[in-house]
C-alpha cells in the first residue's frame, strides 16, 4: 500500500499547494481520500485523473470536498 499526500492545508492552501487530499494505492486500485481546494490540480502531478477508482470524503467541510465538482468535470 502506498499513501501520497496531495495536500494538507486547511481552508486556505498556500499558492501552488492544496487542502486535504491523499491518494491511497493498493494492487492497482487508486482511492482519493478527501478532495479539498487545489487537489484536482495537484493530484495530476502523481496520476492521471481518469485512473482514480473512487473518492472518499470523510465530512462536508469545504477544505475536504470543494474540488468534487472540478473532479467530476475533469473525468
Amino acid at each position: 500500500m502506498r499513501v501520497t499526500i496531495i495536500g494538507y492545508w486547511g481552508g486556505f492552501p498556500r499558492a501552488g499547494e492544496a487542502s486535504s487530499g491523499y491518494l491511497v494505492e493498493h494492487d492497482g486500485y487508486k482511492l482519493l481520500l478527501e478532495c479539498g481546494s487545489g487537489v484536482v490540480s495537484s493530484v495530476q502531478e502523481v496520476t492521471d485523473i481518469k485512473d482514480i477508482d473512487a473518492v472518499l470524503i470523510t465530512h462536508y467541510h469545504y477544505d475536504h470536498c470543494c474540488d468534487i465538482g472540478p473532479l467530476q468535470y475533469a473525468r
